[in-house]
């Protein structure tokens, strides 16, 4: 059965209290779920992995990426894979960091790229290659993209099953501050263990996100944080 995003607001709902949630409340649980995808697909957890191919030109190495970039496509979060296609042979892309690329000292010697970074600029992210291509590559990409904001409350919310727990318990936590309801323990609980089970099992390969504030760690004085790692 298909889950909407008025079953999970519902469920939240019922979660702080509130049986008969009215239009305004579904407009505002809404808002907030799509808040929560957003902050998430940041973190890692919710992501939809996108194919991409481009060509490269030769002696260029830096290319923008996003609506209207030299790669014109959805804004990236993170590479999960990346390689050059020369006739029938793949070469393997090493994902490294803006640190690692940057740290090159022969950015100017041409030649077959070995690894790229993809930089988070603003409005445009930037792929940046080890070396300026001698040739024109071929190069395909696996990216991870940012999940489109439900438009409706009766959108479809296709997720893996971990990730409906989380998003309810998460969402009425929020839903509580907003209408200053105090929850149970409990529930902050549930919140902290299904978003840091969503971490282990979905999350890209990247640091635990350092925030001043979470929804969970300010009433059980614990962090949210869970174990990601960057590319080092």
């Amino acid at each position: 059965m298909a889950v909407t995003a008025n079953d999970i607001t519902d469920a939240a709902y019922r979660k702080i209290g509130l049986l008969q949630p009215v239009s305004a409340d579904d407009t505002n649980a809404l808002f907030a779920l799509n808040n929560i995808l957003s902050q998430w697909g940041a973190e890692g957890i919710v992501t939809a992995k996108v194919d991409v191919a481009t060509t490269l030109t030769a002696s260029t190495r830096e290319y923008t990426i996003g609506s209207g970039g030299d790669i014109d496509t959805v804004r990236p979060l993170a590479i999960d894979q990346a390689y050059i296609r020369v006739d029938t042979t793949d070469y393997g892309l090493k994902i490294v960091s803006g640190k690692q690329i940057g740290s090159i000292l022969s950015k100017q010697v041409e030649g077959r790229p070995s690894s790229v970074a993809l930089l988070s600029e603003y409005p445009l992210a930037k792929l940046v290659f080890d070396c300026p291509p001698d040739t024109a590559y071929a190069v395909y990409f696996t990216f991870h993209n940012p999940v489109t904001r439900l438009a409706l409350i009766t959108t479809d919310v296709d997720m893996p099953e971990p990730v409906y727990e989380a998003l309810i318990y998460n969402l009425a936590i929020r839903l509580a501050e907003d209408k200053s309801i105090a929850l149970p323990r409990s529930v902050y609980e549930i919140a902290a263990q299904s978003k840091a089970l969503c971490h282990r099992l979905f999350a890209l390969n990247r640091p635990a996100v350092k925030s001043a504030f979470t929804e969970v760690s300010a009433i059980l004085g614990a962090s949210s944080d869970a174990g990601i790692h960057w590319e080092s």
